[in-house]
């Protein structure tokens, strides 16, 4: 698991909400507190909707009031992007407050000891990050 702290929230909401830089991702969940508590899980649906299905739905709540207090986004990353075997990668976005956590996750279907699945998922987010031009600090201290 990696937990990352994003250095330039602005930028960030911008590119999560405006631009079309998380698109490809599948939406797992989302949370959104700020004059109401607007929450869309798992969505029963083959295949999941993407996050660019929802993303406007999501801008024109945030914009609608002031800043929100929280909000939790669960993307799942679909096989196209990173192929895990017998697992669902997801990245979980937590904004509240002035802060903006990201952290990887693994949904497996069998349990293992083996790690090489997160040490390929955290590898794709970081890889990610950077290409998108995402500035962020590792909370995790190894």
């Amino acid at each position: 698991m990696i937990s990352l702290s994003i250095n330039n929230i602005k930028d960030f909401m911008s590119k999560l909400l405006k631009a079309e830089t998380f698109d490809d991702f599948d939406l797992h969940s989302l949370t959104i507190h700020n004059f109401a508590c607007f929450e869309i899980n798992k969505i029963p649906t083959e295949p999941p909707p993407g996050w660019r299905a929802i993303r406007p739905h999501a801008f024109d709540i945030i914009k609608a009031a002031n800043k929100p207090s929280y909000i939790k986004l669960v993307l799942a990353i679909p096989a196209h992007m990173l192929e895990i075997e017998n697992s669902t990668p997801f990245l979980n976005i937590v904004f509240e407050g002035d802060k903006i956590l990201i952290t990887s996750g693994i949904s497996q279907k069998t349990f293992t000891l083996d790690r090489s699945a997160h040490t390929k998922l955290n590898s794709f987010i970081l890889q990610f990050l950077t290409q998108n031009n995402i500035g962020y600090t590792n909370e995790l201290k190894e």
